[in-house]
């Protein structure tokens, strides 16, 4: 099963299975998707997802034909790292 939290992780995976969210243990992850012709379709509907979920887009970038998005869970809770 892939987690949630393997980032980056293709916003492909998110459309195939929006319940994957639901894994994601980390504060911020990492959303991808490649497109050759500039639509990252997927990306969109992957954030849109997201944001159904509660998750806020933090930021977005490009590297060649990839685009990321950098996404904040609303529902992180800290570990507990043990007395300070």
């Amino acid at each position: 099963m892939t987690r949630f939290d393997q980032t980056p992780i293709d916003a492909s995976k998110i459309l195939e299975d929006p319940t994957l969210i639901d894994t994601a243990e980390n504060l911020y992850v990492i959303v991808r998707n490649m497109s050759v012709m500039g639509t990252y379709k997927d990306l969109i509907e992957a954030i849109n997802i997201l944001a159904e979920r509660g998750w806020e887009t933090v930021s977005i970038s490009t590297d060649n034909s990839y685009m990321y998005a950098l996404c904040r869970s609303p529902h992180f809770k800290r570990k507990n790292m043990g007395a300070e």
